[in-house]
């Protein structure tokens, strides 16, 4: 297939400008093409798929595959100045290409709480309920071995979505155990996470039930939809949009540069609007680039100041991720055994392509993920020194403390002595609602330097507070009888051999023991939002109103997770599907 290229849009123009082709842009382009309009997405990733993309048990492979614009953090401090890489979807897509697949809605409260930061009743649980579930249709199968702990509550679900959702095919090994051990350490069954309230542990809901993953191109922009709509809709791919450009404080278009060739560049009009849905990295460094950010910045480098807007790349959350690892029974499948041995791989791809069943179904498939409330963080000193409205906030019902997911490994572990027939596996840990902020700042202003990106993990004494008593419920997991008649070893941890494990308290386990492992082993949580946070109009930090519209300009929007005002306890896939489309209802509803 012959795709355009950059040469092909000059001197062009369009009804709207979409500059991202991720998850919200897929979603705000199918809405505004089927609405009528012309569209354009400047997307800066390359075109086309990859073979086998989208097989479940790929996912770690495509990690390192072109789908991946990788990044890095700044050194940080709280991280013993380690600096972090980065995964980020790239392409038509976007991250819904390279993610898990994990279709996490979280807590009732989240939407209700950024129903209020903002304004705004669109946006509460009951009203974002039907955007859910016009996104999805569930598939109610289960896996034989999990199906006592799932019981979908069906007035929360949609069945005639673009995105199939459900708990798999096939169930990951281990998943059962895992939920076993949960309920032995206290964590309740819950049969359904999707309902508004997460808590418990449950089976995990996936967007690739079928053994297929669903990205937002697939289900929004498939090539029968690009066909039937090729006079309308554009796709110009490999393109990085180096600034908006303005008449006065009017936005008209972007200035596109070719990613392979950055001294070739256009400028292509729109005669509505530029929507901006490049992430919550990509989009502020577009916008302080064009000249709307904090003055002082701005000028720094040189920068026209088209609106002085302070919180352009301020406000940084993100969750933060660390794994525990072990050897197990090594009768138990795992993924470990096609990494040390390739020659298990072919029979593995045979089965997926005849039949779509097999290992390259239950790696990417079935899980388990639990979503605990950890009464301890309540009564600790760095919970207790919180303004109040923060401490009510924390202690909302069913707002959860932290997630886990039971994953098949290693994930983490980097030493060279598995053996093909060792069985790995990782609880791996979502730290949920850090108070840690940081910043998406210019490193230049040549649009070519990436900014620079400083979440500040484990930046306030409360997300160290909460890691310290997350790996303590993790010990409490791993002494459960289910896991001491399968654990063999730790592979990474901050406790000793598995043999001793029972002689420990985990409640009396030393602080600076668990501290350190969580400070030497933090990996970024890939659910960064905020940088342009959507806000009240009195609050000095806001960049966007409730239709998405950004502060100081006219004709440009901003619809991306970087709008999120809350780090909601979820997988943020499900956040940027959720703003494409509340953006694509605010500006429809205007034409």
């Amino acid at each position: 297939m012959e795709y355009p290229k950059l040469g092909d849009f000059k001197g062009k123009d369009f009804d709207y400008i979409i500059v991202g082709g991720g998850i919200s842009g897929c979603v705000l382009a199918n809405k505004l093409v089927l609405a009528g309009s012309s569209v354009l997405i400047a997307e800066r990733g390359p075109r086309g798929e990859i073979k086998g993309q989208d097989v479940p048990g790929n996912f770690l492979k495509m990690l390192d595959s072109e789908l991946n614009w990788r990044y890095q953090t700044t050194p940080q401090i709280g991280l013993n100045n380690r600096v972090l890489d980065g995964y980020r979807g790239t392409g038509i897509g976007g991250g819904s290409r390279l993610n898990y697949m994990s279709w996490v809605r979280g807590p009732k409260a989240d939407f209700d709480d950024w129903a209020k930061l903002v304004g705004d009743e669109s946006w509460c649980w009951d009203n974002v309920l039907p955007h859910f579930k016009e996104l999805e249709t569930l598939e109610e199968y289960v896996a034989e071995e999990l199906r006592e702990y799932v019981q979908y509550d069906r007035v929360n679900h949609g069945y005639d979505g673009p995105i199939s959702v459900g708990t798999g095919k096939e169930a990951l090994p281990g998943a059962r155990d895992f939920i076993k051990a949960c309920m032995q350490a206290g964590i309740p069954l819950n049969k359904d996470h999707n309902s508004g309230n997460p808590i418990g542990v449950s089976v995990a809901q996936l967007n690739c039930p079928n053994a297929v993953r669903i990205s937002s191109a697939r289900a929004y922009l498939s090539e029968e939809f690009q066909k039937q709509h090729a006079s309308q809709l554009s796709i110009l791919c490999q393109a990085m949009c180096s600034r908006v450009l303005f008449e006065a404080n009017k936005a008209i278009g972007v200035e596109i540069l070719d990613v392979q060739n950055p001294d070739e560049k256009i400028s292509v009009l729109a005669r509505q609007e530029i929507i901006l849905t490049a992430g919550t990295y990509g989009s502020p460094h577009i916008l302080l680039l064009s000249g709307v950010g904090g003055r002082a910045q701005l000028e720094e480098f040189g920068i026209p100041v088209v609106a002085d807007v302070p919180g352009v790349g301020q406000g940084l959350q993100d969750h933060a991720i660390f794994s525990c690892e072990y050897l197990q029974d090594s009768a138990i499948p795992s993924y470990n055994h096609f990494l040390q041995d390739p020659k298990m791989m072919q029979p593995a791809v045979d089965e997926y392509e005849s039949k779509k069943t097999g290992p390259l179904v239950k790696y990417g498939g079935a899980a388990s993920i639990a979503c605990p409330i950890l009464d301890r963080l309540f009564t600790s000193d760095e919970y207790l020194a919180l303004p109040t409205d923060v401490q009510e906030f924390l202690k909302a019902p069913r707002r959860p403390s932290t997630e886990y997911w039971v994953m098949s490994g290693p994930l983490y572990y980097k030493g060279g002595d598995l053996k093909s027939t060792d069985s790995v596996i990782a609880h791996e840990v979502l730290l949920q609602n850090c108070q840690s902020k940081g910043s998406v700042r210019l490193a230049s202003a040549n649009p070519a330097i990436p900014p620079l990106i400083d979440p500040n993990y484990l930046g306030h004494p409360y997300d160290v507070r909460m890691a310290i008593e997350v790996l303590r419920q993790l010990l409490k997991i791993a002494q459960t009888d289910v896991y001491q008649r399968v654990l063999r070893d730790t592979l990474v941890g901050p406790w000793p051999d598995i043999g001793n494990l029972q002689e420990i308290d985990a409640d009396s386990l030393p602080e600076q023991i668990l501290e350190e492992f969580a400070r030497s082993t933090i990996c970024q949580g890939l659910h960064a939002v905020s940088t342009c946070s959507m806000t009240v109009a009195d609050n000095a930090l806001g960049v966007v109103d409730v239709d998405f519209k950004v502060r100081g300009v006219e004709g440009l929007r901003v619809a991306d997770i970087s709008v999120c005002p809350v780090l909601t306890s979820n997988h943020t896939q499900v956040n940027a599907y959720l703003t494409g489309l509340k953006c694509s209802v605010k500006m429809l509803s205007c034409k």
